[in-house]
């Protein structure tokens, strides 16, 4: 009886978790928790590679729907970033982000060096890890640009700025802005 008591409490709890999805796709779901509702995805690498000898940098010019949606722009200056898949570790997504969205192919020695990870909002359970990448010209090579195959990147583009340009930037969100700080604070440029 005991036994059938304690398969009978697996089951009601399976059945709770089943309840307290909202909404599900391959990408998100919606839960609530303790009459609470918040999206739960991924954790997202977000990244700006900082070229040594070129003294320059690398973002995105991106066209992005949900910021439009707000501010009526085309495309919103943005880090270069993306998911982390399924079994996937941070650094090897970050390797291969930066091959889809940046042709840079990082050397097999290259150490990437993660700043911190902050949960993306209190509405989500989901975290961006970031870093910034200060890459010297030995320690990667130049491949073909493919992204992730979707139309919006291919609406999308990398773009390289030069130091010098890096107070004139009009950032588009706040983990891209909280890296050009990180950037300037590695480059120890102070406005």
């Amino acid at each position: 009886m005991d036994k059938f008591t304690k398969i009978q409490k697996q089951e009601n709890i399976e059945q709770k978790i089943t309840k307290d999805v909202l909404f599900e796709n391959d990408w998100l779901k919606i839960k609530e928790k303790d009459n609470y509702v918040y999206l739960e995805e991924s954790d997202n690498v977000c990244i700006i590679p900082f070229f040594i000898e070129q003294n320059r940098f690398f973002l995105r010019q991106e066209l992005v729907p949900s910021y439009k949606v707000k501010d009526n722009a085309n495309f919103h200056l943005t880090c270069i970033s993306g998911t982390i898949e399924e079994n996937e570790g941070v650094e090897a997504c970050i390797k291969r982000e930066l091959m889809e969205e940046a042709g840079i192919a990082l050397k097999e020695n290259y150490k990437v060096i993660i700043l911190d990870s902050l949960f993306k909002s209190k509405t989500c359970s989901s975290k961006f890890i970031y870093a910034i990448l200060p890459i010297s010209e030995y320690e990667y090579t130049t491949v073909p640009i493919k992204g992730d195959g979707s139309t919006l990147e291919k609406k999308s583009k990398t773009v390289a700025i030069d130091v010098k340009n890096i107070n004139r930037l009009q950032i588009s969100d706040t983990i891209t802005k909280l890296l050009i700080f990180e950037l300037k604070k590695y480059l120890n440029i102070y406005e």
